[in-house]
């Protein structure tokens, strides 16, 4: 039935904690079906903002602290502490995942727009 919505891709975002000086920095991704995980965990000098904005300059995510082993080799229950803090402390519920999702979905397509309009006006 073509009225029916293809399910969404996943996508990734972060998500920051700061506290005394210090960020961790949690990347998720999440599914088009509302599924949450955490795939690594950072810890950064400095507030939110401050690190988002060394981020969004393209600093690496590991330039500072020692980051602490690779996400998947920590013990099974400490991923899953990871993950519960995501959804129960910070609210990332499978509504705000399936949120994160559309807008990303949205996104994307706006830049696609954005890019064809481009293409058109330069070989127009």
């Amino acid at each position: 039935d073509e009225s029916e919505e293809e399910p969404s891709q996943a996508c990734r975002f972060g998500v920051t904690v700061s506290k005394g000086g210090k960020t961790v920095v949690l990347q998720c991704r999440c599914g088009g079906d509302g599924d949450i995980s955490v795939e690594s965990a950072a810890v950064r000098d400095g507030e939110s903002e401050g690190v988002l904005m060394a981020l969004a300059g393209g600093e690496n995510l590991n330039a500072a602290l020692y980051q602490g082993p690779d996400f998947t080799e920590l013990a099974e229950d400490l991923q899953e502490s990871f993950q519960e803090y995501v959804v129960k402390e910070c609210g990332i519920d499978e509504d705000v995942a399936a949120f994160i999702s559309m807008y990303a979905d949205y996104r994307e397509q706006v830049e696609y727009v954005t890019w064809m309009k481009t293409a058109i006006d330069v070989l127009d």
